[in-house]
């Protein structure tokens, strides 16, 4: 295109308008439109409305030794458009590479809760067969034995303990231990201090006094 009075006088035929080669004339104070900006003397890149009142990006130039004007353009929805694919490609991307990263923590979390779960699991297991020796034994031996916690309540009786004390085992869990090991002296049937308090205040080993039954 090119100045011609006070208008824009377009050279070639348009895209989206037949007819316009030396024909379209646009005035030259539609200044939004890229056509009027090149023969007024901008050069680059600029928005605006085309002859068809679209909004576009332009890149402006002059032609050397003459007065026209080039205008290459672009319609700015199409620009956008590209822009909004792009933007949806990466945030697809980001979406996609976060739920990547999410899984592998999880995967790795998961891993790691099984091994705890396992490692747990193993310990009771080796906990309760501990246990288990451990009653086997106090229930087989010869000896009479009475477990107390610490607050002095019977938690295990063995078949000789039930057959000294008179106590199943299951009656007699729970309650006071001088409420079931009891113990008098056997020539004045007095009752004798149990050696179990004093065990317990202060961590000795205590025998029963001698004649005691």
């Amino acid at each position: 295109m090119r100045r011609d009075g006070d208008q824009v006088l377009f050279l070639n035929e348009l895209r989206h308008q037949p007819q316009t080669a030396l024909s379209l004339r646009i005035p030259l104070i539609r200044k939004d439109v890229p056509a009027v900006m090149a023969v007024t003397g901008v050069r680059g890149l600029v928005a605006g409305r085309d002859y068809r009142g679209v909004e576009v990006l332009s890149v402006l130039s002059g032609i050397p030794g003459t007065p026209w004007c080039m205008v290459t353009k672009i319609n700015t929805s199409e620009t956008m458009a590209e822009r909004r694919a792009r933007s949806l490609l990466i945030a697809g991307l980001l979406l996609g590479l976060a739920a990547a990263v999410m899984t592998a923590l999880g995967l790795v979390w998961q891993r790691r809760a099984k091994m705890q779960y396992q490692a747990a699991f193993r310990a009771e297991a080796e906990r309760r067969q501990a246990e288990a020796r451990y009653r086997t034994t106090l229930m087989s031996i010869g000896d009479g034995v009475i477990v107390s916690n610490n607050q002095g309540r019977v938690t295990l009786l063995n078949p000789v303990a039930e057959a000294l004390t008179g106590w199943l085992e299951a009656d007699a869990r729970g309650r006071s231990l001088e409420e079931v090991f009891v113990i008098v002296n056997e020539s004045t049937r007095q009752p004798v201090e149990n050696p179990v308090g004093r065990v317990l205040r202060e961590g000795i080993v205590v025998g029963l006094a001698n004649h005691t039954i």
